[in-house]
């Protein structure tokens, strides 16, 4: 059954797809100098794939709606090609495993075999042909399911042959996830405690410069960044605890004295330690407003010029919500907004959760799922500041004035 289902792929791939892969090279810059992994995630199919002691990945691209099966990592290619009397194919590979490879000529015909133990590496075989043409190799075991086309110009061999020579226990180039033309990507480049997110639709191979830069609060937590046209943002609320002087921040549980309060205060969603990990801490206006500072080191609260800033390169405040919320549902359990979530791609990287808000009249916790409110360091009229809202019922941003009581998510942009 294997050995047909691989038949019946391969004639496929002969017949409508057009394949390559992309080479995405990173380097690193700023205050790091090396990359640790990088965790790349194709935002339209969610697949996800860590590459990790590497600045190199590989993205199988396929120019039609049929995807095949592809393996799950390494250079698998034959060379030389087009080739004349014999080629060399190289199967990578991160694990041990048993394949068989087959040689099938341009009428489907399976005419050379050979199954082998491998080894992980850079596994090669000597390829010969009696006659020249187009034939593909198919490649089957436990962990994989791949085809390589190779052309012969010429031979002199009497007979069709597949024959193990050796391998190489260099590094492998892990392969990322499938790609379709115009499919966004997320690239999460991790070096030691710093974390950048790159958001792009790559269509060749290319090189990354990815900039590094501190982002850490006074309690030490380091934030993920990502560049959006000119600016930096932090890519996940904030959490801290103490201003940037080492003084506390009040954790105010009690709702009669949040509502009552005219100095800096934070607190958890419904005073729950356990929903800072995902949606950070909520602030009153006031914790911003202290000279103490709330934000980490080279970073501030953004004022309202800084926003429309973002939102202007985003399309505006009617389709920007869209660009910045993170993708997925609660509902159909790949994500953590209320359905619809509408319009959400997250193509900016920003990656906005619903993180709720803290009332100022009872000062009890609301739509942790349905909304994400974000503070501006820029005052309003009758003792209110300005805030930016996103929702899970639309694509764009609000932008209202609030209390100064009320609780709201922070994302801060660098000086």
């Amino acid at each position: 059954m294997k050995k047909l289902l691989s038949i019946f792929i391969i004639i496929l791939t002969l017949n409508n797809v057009q394949s390559q892969e992309i080479e995405l090279t990173f380097q690193a810059t700023g205050a790091a100098t090396t990359i640790d992994s990088i965790k790349a995630t194709n935002m339209v199919t969610g697949e996800s794939n860590t590459v990790s002691g590497t600045n190199t990945l590989l993205l199988s691209s396929i120019s039609t709606a049929s995807r095949t099966i592809t393996g799950n990592s390494g250079e698998n290619k034959i060379y030389p090609n087009p080739f004349n009397e014999h080629a060399i194919l190289q199967y990578a590979s991160t694990e041990e495993d048993n394949i068989d490879i087959m040689l099938i000529n341009s009428s489907g015909q399976i005419v050379a075999k050979s199954n082998q133990n491998i080894v992980p590496g850079l596994n090669r075989f000597n390829i010969s042909v009696n006659t020249k043409g187009i034939y593909l190799v198919s490649i089957i075991g436990e962990a994989v399911i791949t085809t390589l086309k190779m052309v012969c110009l010429q031979n002199s061999n009497n007979k069709n042959q597949i024959e193990y020579t050796d391998f190489s226990s260099e590094v492998i180039k892990e392969k990322s996830n499938t790609l379709e033309e115009g499919d966004l990507f997320h690239f999460m480049v991790y070096s030691s405690e710093f974390i950048t997110i790159i958001a792009d639709t790559p269509t060749e191979s290319k090189t990354y410069d990815v900039e590094f830069i501190e982002c850490k609060d006074n309690d030490g937590k380091s934030y993920a960044v990502v560049q959006i046209g000119e600016q930096w943002w932090m890519a996940e609320n904030l959490k801290v605890t103490h201003y940037r002087s080492g003084e506390a921040i009040p954790n105010i549980t009690d709702t009669l004295e949040w509502v009552n309060l005219s100095s800096g205060a934070y607190c958890n969603y419904d005073n729950d330690v356990n929903n800072v990990t995902t949606y950070g801490r909520l602030y009153n206006w006031h914790a911003l407003d202290d000279n103490r500072n709330i934000a980490p080191a080279g970073w501030h609260v953004p004022t309202d010029a800084e926003w429309q800033i973002l939102v202007d390169y985003l399309g505006g405040y009617a389709v920007a919500g869209g660009k910045m919320k993170a993708t997925g549902t609660v509902q159909s359990g790949d994500g953590l907004w209320y359905e619809p979530n509408l319009d959400a791609t997250n193509e900016s990287g920003f990656s906005a959760l619903p993180g709720g808000y803290r009332s100022s009249n009872d000062g009890n916790c609301y739509e942790l799922i349905g909304t994400a409110y974000f503070w501006l360091a820029t005052e309003s009229i009758n003792n209110l500041a300005l805030r930016r809202g996103l929702a899970y019922y639309y694509s764009g941003v609000h932008a209202m004035n609030a209390d100064k009581e009320k609780g709201f998510s922070v994302r801060c942009v660098r000086d």
